[in-house]
């Protein structure tokens, strides 16, 4: 089994391997799973089941701390066959998925392969992947004749918007709520809540001030 396209292989440490790191992210509108990866790959073959991997991810991850545990290795490539594929083991396959927020997420990954006789010495590697924001959509005001609309909103996929409680002003008409075109009835209230997955411009509804004219003989 050959590593992936894509692992970022960390430095050749002492001319004979070196470990290295691949990720595939994958995202639907609330999440993002990523499967990671670690690969050890030597230069001519190797023997060895009493070594230490040490892998951590986050996003205020700066090194390999954590003890993941010890694999078996069994590369038998040998002279004139340098860096064959066949002289690669899977140290490390699993899968996360992360929630998606109102921001990007950045995790970094770090990996740390040690006490591998052949190598003698300790092989690095380092990535990262992002977790993006949900997607956003802007809730536009028009005040619809009137003055003072309330400035635009951001919605994010999936959660709730509180429109805002500032109400326009136009002299000669009461305020009645917001509606989705310029001639349409109420559709949100000042203050209501708005769910739906698509950018809005909502315009002011009013209603014009009525007076009685009374007649006296």
């Amino acid at each position: 089994m050959a590593a992936p396209s894509g692992t970022v292989w960390g430095s050749i440490v002492n001319s004979h391997g070196r470990i290295g790191i691949y990720t595939s992210v994958s995202s639907t509108a609330t999440q993002t799973t990523v499967n990671v990866q670690a690969w050890f790959w030597t230069w001519y073959s190797c023997t060895d089941s009493y070594n230490s991997l040490y892998l951590d991810i986050g996003t205020g991850v700066t090194s390999a701390t954590t003890k993941v545990g010890s694999i078996e290795i069994n590369h038998t490539r040998d002279w004139g066959e340098a860096w064959h594929t066949d002289n690669q083991t899977r140290l490390y396959n699993k899968t996360f998925t992360y929630n998606r927020g109102t921001s990007a997420a950045t995790y970094k990954i770090y990996a740390k392969f040690a006490e591998v006789d052949y190598i003698e010495g300790t092989m690095y590697a380092n990535t990262s992947f992002t977790v993006p924001a949900l997607a956003s959509y802007t809730v536009s005001y028009n005040a619809n004749g009137g003055s003072g609309a309330p400035s635009a909103q951001t919605k994010w996929y999936g959660k709730a918007l509180t429109l805002s409680s500032t109400k326009p002003t136009r002299a000669g008409h009461t305020f009645q709520g917001w509606a989705t075109s310029a001639s349409g009835g109420v559709s949100y209230s000042a203050g209501g809540s708005y769910t739906a997955n698509s950018a809005v411009t909502l315009y002011a509804v009013w209603k014009a001030h009525t007076y009685t004219v009374s007649y006296n003989a």
